[in-house]
């Protein structure tokens, strides 16, 4: 019997957070395809290098304003098709959350705050040193944490209805009742514990090029705070 349906897509996202999933993506292609001296090239002016930006940044070309715009930049490159398959998943899950309850400009201040703070968190730990940090990770991990404001708020519902299809229903926890939520906290006291995790094993595991944890906290406490600031969904004060 013929019937009227509506098809729904495989994947619906939002526009903004296809955006950067597709630039990402792009720039890593063709750093793969473009060559050594092209990918060489971005990498030398996109990545994060400490050492740029300590006080001896004349020694590197681009010097201290490549050092300071890599803060930003550094998010647009990833080590391998793994690293930027699995950052782009992660961007899907919760980028898709925040960028439903803000503004395309709002999401995007958000990323870039959390890619800045991510690298600054890298600096404040490791200083001035002569290693480099790519990977939009920082930025992903800061978009969780914004989301950390407000999902668990749902779940307490048994229900993840609104988190598909209106997230901007959602009540966001003020930041004095984030703090105070159990369930909140023990998903960010899990989260921390397993960066730390990573901080142990990640020379063991991953060996030289390991996984930069401390953007992923830096960004993850940026998100977290700053989420309010271009949140346009439900509030609680």
């Amino acid at each position: 019997m013929n019937g009227i349906y509506k098809k729904e897509p495989i994947v619906s996202a939002p526009g903004v957070v296809v955006a950067v999933i597709a630039i990402v993506s792009i720039i890593h292609l063709i750093r793969v395809l473009g060559g050594s001296f092209l990918d060489h090239e971005l990498i030398n002016y996109l990545a994060l290098y400490p050492y740029r930006i300590g006080p001896n940044s004349g020694d590197v070309s681009g010097g201290f304003f490549v050092g300071m715009t890599s803060l930003i930049t550094h998010a647009l490159l990833h080590s391998d098709w793994i690293h930027l398959f699995s950052n782009n998943a992660w961007l899907l899950a919760f980028g898709s959350l925040i960028a439903r309850r803000t503004s395309r400009l709002g999401f995007f201040l958000l990323f870039i705050i959390c890619t800045i703070c991510g690298g600054l968190t890298y600096l404040a730990i490791n200083g001035f040193v002569k290693s480099i940090v790519i990977g939009m990770s920082g930025a992903v991990s800061g978009l969780m944490g914004a989301s950390f404001r407000f999902i668990f708020l749902e779940l307490e519902n048994n229900s993840i209805k609104n988190l598909q299809y209106n997230p901007r229903s959602i009540l966001r926890l003020s930041l004095i009742n984030a703090l105070q939520h159990r369930k909140t906290m023990m998903a960010t006291g899990i989260w921390i514990a397993m960066n730390f995790l990573l901080a142990v094993l990640g020379p063991r595991m991953f060996g030289d090029g390991g996984i930069a944890w401390e953007a992923h906290l830096g960004g993850f406490l940026a998100g977290f705070l700053f989420f309010g600031t271009v949140d346009r969904g439900h509030s609680q004060y």
